[in-house]
């Protein structure tokens, strides 16, 4: 339990930044599922709605910033998770087990959390 709560910090950026990446996948979902009419009502909705229609018009590069930062998020995530992996490992008897099991959930806690939820509930709802 010790070994947890040295490790909070770290674990609590890998939250925050599974939030943030959650954030970018719902929205390219979102964004790329309007039709022409949810684009109308998206306008009518105010200033962040007729700015987030203005940068559909451009929707290569809109994509391609969103990719890119979501791949930075991701990355930045997979080395936090490293280096928790690793300080698990050399804290106790059982270390490599729990670093490995950290390791797994990691990875399942970011591709369920972060890309697949958001995404289906972007789709349903955008």
């Amino acid at each position: 339990m010790t070994g947890l709560l040295d490790l909070w910090p770290w674990l609590t950026g890998m939250t925050t930044l599974v939030l943030l990446s959650a954030i970018f996948s719902g929205s390219e979902a979102a964004l790329f599922s309007l039709d022409q009419s949810s684009r109308q009502k998206l306008r009518s909705m105010g200033a962040a709605g007729s700015q987030a229609d203005r940068l559909l018009n451009a929707p290569d590069q809109l994509l391609s910033a969103i990719l890119f930062w979501n791949l930075l998020i991701n990355m930045t995530y997979f080395a936090i998770a490293a280096i928790v992996g690793d300080r698990l490992g050399a804290q106790t008897e059982s270390g490599a087990s729990h670093a490995m099991f950290f390791t797994i959930a990691s990875l399942l806690v970011i591709i369920f959390f972060s890309e697949m939820l958001p995404k289906s509930l972007a789709v349903i709802s955008p």
